[in-house]
């Protein structure tokens, strides 16, 4: 509302199942060539929505980067990469610039 940018927000509880049902996926289409295919769930949840995806994780962003295949819009990631010392949560994502401000 600051900013006057109108958002869908996400939750993902896990990029590593998200990833580990994309991988399944591909081996299931891999071995099963004359079955219809399937889709990742992440891709399905995500087909039809317009504009960009941006991941903001509290981890290194190649964590939440292990899905960017899937993912049928732009994606961008911020996570912390680097080191940073902050008495806070909110002052470290503030540090690593993956808080609200900038997402």
């Amino acid at each position: 509302a600051d900013f006057g940018v109108e958002a869908d927000i996400w939750s993902c509880p896990s990029f590593n199942l998200l990833h580990r049902d994309a991988i399944e996926t591909e081996r299931f289409n891999r071995l099963h060539p004359l079955e219809a295919e399937k889709v990742p769930f992440v891709t399905s949840q995500l087909q039809g929505h317009d504009g960009p995806v941006i991941a903001a994780t509290d981890y290194i962003r190649s964590y939440a980067d292990r899905i960017r295949a899937y993912i049928p819009n732009d994606y961008h990631v911020l996570g912390t990469d680097g080191f940073g010392r902050s008495d806070s949560r909110a002052n470290l994502r503030r540090l690593f610039e993956v808080d609200r401000y900038n997402v």
